[in-house]
């Protein structure tokens, strides 16, 4: 089974070539490795030649460098509407495989033919039991998530594959396929939340057909750059909860546990403007409940990654689509 690696990637190059490296290390190599390169300067054809190297001849490198793509939802669409192998594994661009990863995401679906997506573990997360049961106090219902608690009470990797309708987005691998059925939102500006969303639309598509795979353990770095600013931090997530609560179904009581989360969220700036002596954390709480409630939502995509392989001119109307959508939301926060 050929496979695909996706790794979308920006203004990181040293943390992609220490990522790069974990991956030529496997044993299992994939039939190629995608780089959705959005930096500021275009990669010179000597590093190209020298990461192909890395990888070795049994893996294809190809690296499409495009600062107009606009974000890592958009970039994961183009990645897979690139992609040729069977899975498509993605991975963030600061992380550090563990051996056997590759082999026992693979392992995964070759041994559940009904698996669609998969993703492995963290081994360092930067939390511990407290922070994964006050995570799971507040994440309820339509925001239910289980990875916090999961990643903190994993034995190891002899552990079974765990069900889960929730997958890392930075260590999420996918039948091919799904992409025709389950396209990435572009359209309303998810990126901490993207993962969940996508997952979880999945799983309304497919079923329980997801799982978290304890064999594939990796470290992330968590690299500076392009990381949000305290204050706009939790702006975003406030943000980003509320759009995943209006872009679907819900029931009556799904409000109940939306206002119960910003509960949770709001104690969790507060504690954080505390620490840190700042107010930014409220403040970026209190501007996110605003421009949550005030964001124009728009519909998902109509051309899927899979259609957009088919049909080259896709991804660039698409483009012309998140240019019109932003100028929509622009208006809509003004």
């Amino acid at each position: 089974m050929n496979f695909t690696v996706v790794i979308p990637t920006k203004n990181r190059h040293r943390d992609l070539c220490v990522a790069l490296a974990s991956v030529a290390a496997q044993s299992c190599a994939p039939s190629e490795v995608l780089l959705i390169d959005q930096s500021d300067e275009r990669p010179v054809e000597s590093e190209r030649a020298r990461l192909q190297g890395m990888l070795g001849d049994r893996v294809h490198l190809r690296w499409i460098h495009d600062p107009s793509i606009r974000g890592l939802v958009h970039a994961k669409s183009v990645g897979a509407a690139n992609a040729t192998g069977a899975i498509v594994c993605f991975l963030e661009d600061d992380i550090v495989l563990e051996q056997g990863y590759l082999a026992s995401i693979l392992e995964g679906f070759r041994g559940n033919p009904a698996l669609v997506g998969a993703s492995g573990v963290v081994t360092d997360v930067p939390f511990g039991k407290a922070y994964a049961a006050f995570h799971a106090l507040f994440h309820r219902g339509v925001f239910d998530d289980p990875r916090p608690w999961i990643y903190v009470t994993l034995q190891g990797r002899g552990a079974a594959a765990i069900p889960s309708h929730a997958l890392s987005g930075g260590l999420s691998a996918w039948r091919r396929e799904v992409f025709a059925e389950v396209p990435f939102d572009t359209a309303n500006d998810f990126h901490m939340l993207e993962d969940l969303d996508f997952s979880t639309r999945a799983r309304a598509r497919f079923g329980d057909r997801l799982a978290i795979l304890p064999g594939a353990r990796l470290e992330h770095h968590f690299a500076p750059a392009g990381r949000a600013a305290m204050g706009t931090r939790e702006r975003r997530k406030v943000i980003e909860f509320i759009t995943f609560y209006r872009t679907r179904p819900t029931r009556a009581v799904d409000a109940a546990w939306l206002a119960w989360l910003l509960v949770g969220v709001g104690a969790a700036a507060m504690a954080t403007s505390v620490k840190h002596l700042s107010v930014k954390p409220l403040v970026g709480f209190v501007s996110g409940l605003l421009a949550g409630t005030r964001k124009a939502i728009l519909p998902l995509p109509e051309v899927s990654a899979h259609e957009a392989r088919q049909d080259p001119e896709a991804l660039s109307h698409s483009a012309v689509r998140l240019r019109q959508g932003d100028a929509a939301r622009n208006e809509q926060l003004k």
